[in-house]
């Protein structure tokens, strides 16, 4: 019986080490020292590919901070953190010296207890993450050359809308029509600034609200003209639904903003033929504290629960997809933005 438990113990020893070394992260189990006691495949093949010997010792690796220049210091290495109470989930270092071969790694760390509950030893767990971080480097740089880039005609654009609106005998359609272009150029040479503004990492370029008394009405019927010849080429009418007296104390721009956003996607996702209704209108919350909605409703195809994730991800989009004939297939319902 000895000896059949001890063969299903290493039938099960060597089960679990080839699936140890099966995975593409590079895996570590350590005493409360530090001392390393296992290690996976991968965690030898990435001191191989930074330079140094497979038997490396933990408290040895070359771990740098995010900013790639500022060493971990040992006493805030991920397992010494782990082991004080913090939390080590995901963060961000990179691995190598600074003149050779270097990874950006997400590491995380959790304490394996024993059966008296002691912390037993602690597991770190290293996810090489250079395409991601590489990626995330790239987009910006294009999002900061793009927004170099459309400073010089949008300046060019506002510069002749100035002059056309100075014109002599002019009709007055056409200088409505011309003051929207105007605002809307306006809003876009400031959201091209808030781009260059959203890639630097300074606290001094972070983008701040400007509070003040907003005619929210006027505000959301402002944003509707600005999207009408849009939402014609689509044949998609537009109403609105406002109450009088709407007042708030907010950030004008920001808001627009937020309403921009929500028409335009209305329009982009919504079938040919659709509709859009927008409501303004005061509540109170269960506090009798005075706020203002504005539901942007229409029927698109909505989000899917996987789009809805990255919702509040920073250049996030989702995917266009062909919708099927309403006359045919029976109408959906409005979705409420």
């Amino acid at each position: 019986m000895l000896e059949k438990a001890l063969y299903r113990t290493r039938i099960q020893e060597q089960t679990v080490r080839e699936a140890f070394d099966a995975v593409e992260f590079a895996v570590m189990s350590l005493d409360i020292t530090g001392t390393m006691l296992t290690a996976n495949r991968a965690t030898r093949s990435l001191l191989t590919q930074i330079g140094l010997p497979p038997n490396t010792p933990w408290r040895r690796f070359p771990l740098y901070h995010a900013d790639k220049t500022t060493p971990v210091a040992p006493d805030d290495m991920p397992d010494v953190r782990v082991l004080a109470g913090a939390t080590v989930d995901g963060q961000t270092y990179w691995i190598g010296h600074l003149t050779g071969t270097r990874f950006a790694i997400d590491v995380s760390a959790r304490l394996l207890h024993n059966e008296q509950g002691e912390v037993d030893r602690v597991v770190v767990v290293l996810r090489d993450v250079s395409a991601e971080v590489r990626a995330i480097t790239d987009r910006d740089d294009l999002v900061t050359s793009m927004s170099h880039a459309l400073r010089t005609p949008l300046s060019s654009v506002l510069g002749y809308v100035d002059l056309a609106l100075e014109v002599d005998g002019l009709p007055e359609p056409a200088r409505e029509m011309l003051d929207i272009a105007l605002t809307s150029t306006q809003r876009v040479n400031t959201l091209v600034s808030d781009l260059l503004a959203a890639r630097s990492t300074s606290p001094a370029n972070a983008i701040s609200l400007k509070l003040h008394d907003c005619d929210i009405a006027a505000l959301v019927a402002e944003s509707i003209d600005s999207v009408r010849v849009l939402a014609a080429d689509r044949l998609i009418p537009i109403t609105l639904d406002a109450g009088t007296d709407l007042r708030a104390m907010a950030d004008a721009f920001r808001l627009r903003q937020v309403v921009d956003n929500l028409l335009s996607n209305a329009i982009k996702y919504n079938r040919i033929g659709g509709r859009i209704a927008v409501t303004a209108r005061g509540v109170a919350d269960p506090d009798g504290v005075q706020k203002v909605e504005r539901p942007v409703a229409d029927n698109g195809r909505g989000m899917t629960a996987e789009e809805q994730k990255g919702l509040f991800e920073r250049f996030y989009r989702a995917r266009l997809r062909p919708r099927l004939d309403r006359a045919r297939h029976g109408a959906r319902p409005e979705h409420l933005s």
